[in-house]
């Protein structure tokens, strides 16, 4: 989406120019926490998230076969 919308790719080093990967995704929200408090960085959001339209209960309305994707 990032390639996409700014027309950059963010997986190439701004340094030297080469291809990086992507090793891990943090998705705890505590942890994340934690390390932008130990980084000391402060975020203030613009405006609120939008509203979800997902029914209550909904994971993310993805069905197929039996299993969620999520």
């Amino acid at each position: 989406m990032i390639k996409k919308v700014y027309q950059i790719d963010p997986l190439i080093c701004p340094q030297c120019g080469g291809r990086m990967t992507i090793i891990s995704f943090i998705e705890d929200h505590r942890v994340i926490d934690k390390i932008i408090a130990y980084l000391k960085l402060i975020f203030h959001a613009e405006r609120p998230p939008p509203p979800s339209n997902r029914p209550e209960g909904a994971v993310d309305g993805s069905r197929r076969e039996g299993r969620v994707f999520l």
